[in-house]
């Protein structure tokens, strides 16, 4: 049994209390880091009270986006530029809320001509960044040519609008996740989306290099 005093010292009650304060500050650190990575999806949502909300939520909690569907983008563009709660896009407004991320690519399973198609549709109407989400098949088995047919038509399209991969499918493993971000890279993509555990999206942004990373977050409802 250990003595105070040999080899261990016994915090007094301050020290106690500041060692608690430092502990609090540092979760508080890492949380505010996580969220400012986050990506409110909001594209399982149907109504518009939802999509209403889940804007202000992510407003609130300070998300560095939200993720919608091409259809929803006029809707969610509009809200974001109300700004829910009052905080506003643009250069007269804060720099702070969340931007517009467009989801390209449906299930991941669309031909690569439709994926283009809403890209070049997602550029046009406004989107801040697109997420391009990729055949799973194709990239479990990932090859160049893979690259070349679907991934590059999608970047062209995107011109000077930044496109993060997505790589938040369940079926990936970690080590595909990886893998994917790599892809990513040698595609020359902005950044990448990754879901699962926090320590995948630890690894992944560990691998990415200059590649942003974001983690997917749900704010779904309705």
């Amino acid at each position: 049994e250990a003595v105070p005093g040999e080899g261990e010292r016994v915090l007094s009650a301050g020290e106690a209390a500041q060692y608690r304060e430092f502990l609090r500050r540092k979760r508080e650190e890492e949380i505010s880091f996580m969220l400012r990575r986050l990506i409110a999806d909001l594209t399982s949502v149907s109504d518009g009270a939802c999509l209403c909300a889940g804007v202000e939520d992510a407003v609130r909690l300070g998300a560095s986006g939200v993720l919608v569907t091409p259809d929803q983008l006029s809707f969610v563009r509009k809200q974001l530029k109300s700004g829910g709660k009052g905080a506003q896009r643009g250069a007269q407004n804060s720099a702070d809320a969340p931007r517009l991320f467009v989801l390209v690519g449906g299930t991941g399973d669309t031909l690569p001509s439709v994926k283009k198609c809403e890209a070049k549709k997602a550029v046009r109407l406004g989107a801040d960044a697109l997420v391009f989400l990729p055949s799973v098949m194709l990239f479990r088995g990932y090859t160049a040519q893979a690259s070349r047919r679907e991934w590059r038509p999608v970047l062209r399209a995107a011109g000077r609008t930044e496109v993060f991969v997505a790589l938040t499918d369940p079926r990936l493993k970690r080590e595909e996740v990886l893998s994917g971000v790599r892809a990513a890279q040698k595609a020359r993509a902005f950044g990448v989306v990754v879901g699962g555990e926090p320590e995948t999206a630890a690894a992944a942004a560990k691998a990415a290099g200059q590649l942003s990373v974001c983690a997917d977050g749900a704010e779904n409802g309705g």
